[in-house]
């Protein structure tokens, strides 16, 4: 019922260690999936570009896609339930939505935005998720 009326937070406590474990692998497993199916088709694309006057510009598109699948990349086991546990710790997250927080862990554990980015989307999130 806490999720359904936005406490994020509350929901994520109240579930057990099990239970967020099952969330942490079938987010992570439906991401994995996404970013396989993505990834493919960017190199699917890639090889079926010719010489020609388009070459570049449907290199590019093809490139993009494979751009795209990276944004799936979700790898870090029980690192993203401690992750979440340390998120939603925090009373002014307590309405932002699992994929954000899920978002936010992963750039966090794999370095992929600075310290000050990361604060800036938070921010952001937070002001726009009440």
């Amino acid at each position: 019922m806490k999720k359904v009326l936005g406490d994020y937070a509350g929901w994520w406590q109240a579930i057990s260690d099990e239970a967020k474990d099952s969330f942490v692998d079938g987010y992570t497993t439906a991401m994995l999936k996404a970013q396989l199916l993505t990834h493919n088709e960017c190199m699917r694309d890639a090889k079926r570009v010719q010489p020609g006057p388009d070459f570049n510009a449907k290199l590019q598109q093809s490139l993009k896609l494979c751009v795209v699948s990276e944004a799936f990349d979700y790898k870090g086991g029980v690192a993203f339930r401690i992750g979440l546990n340390r998120f939603y710790d925090n009373p002014l997250n307590i309405t932002i939505p699992p994929e954000f927080a899920m978002e936010y862990v992963r750039d966090e554990l794999m370095g992929n935005k600075t310290t000050g980015e990361l604060l800036l989307e938070l921010n952001e999130w937070r002001r726009t998720m009440k």
